[in-house]
């Protein structure tokens, strides 16, 4: 029969893990209603580039967009990142405004009384 351990248990160390050496990203200021205007001018004129159309990656796009955007854009510098991530938000915003528009003309129209003549 094994003997019994009379060693008493380790101390648990109250060392905390070492900070992360990546800073928190902090998030950046809201997009002003210019600069909302301006990434929309970008994303259309690069978009409709006869050149590079859609033969261009992903990437390479918002790359051109961000250049396009940072030469008339009023506001702070935004990254590529950024950007995309806002043009996803704005178009959801479209959608959603353009299916209320649409429902509310369909019902208009049902509303009113067919006219001849």
């Amino acid at each position: 029969m094994p003997a019994a351990n009379s060693a008493p248990a380790p101390a648990p160390t109250s060392e905390s893990p070492p900070a992360s050496t990546n800073p928190t990203k902090r998030r950046g200021p809201n997009f002003t209603p210019e600069e909302d205007e301006q990434l929309a001018k970008s994303w259309v004129h690069i978009s409709e580039d006869a050149i590079k159309s859609n033969n261009q990656k992903i990437d390479k796009f918002w790359e051109r967009v961000f250049n396009d955007f940072t030469k008339f854009s009023p506001g702070p510098v935004r990254d590529a990142a950024a950007l995309q991530t806002r043009w996803k938000n704005l178009q959801q915003a479209c959608l959603k405004f353009s299916a209320l528009y649409d429902r509310i003309e369909n019902t208009h129209r049902l509303a009113l009384p067919l006219r001849i003549g």
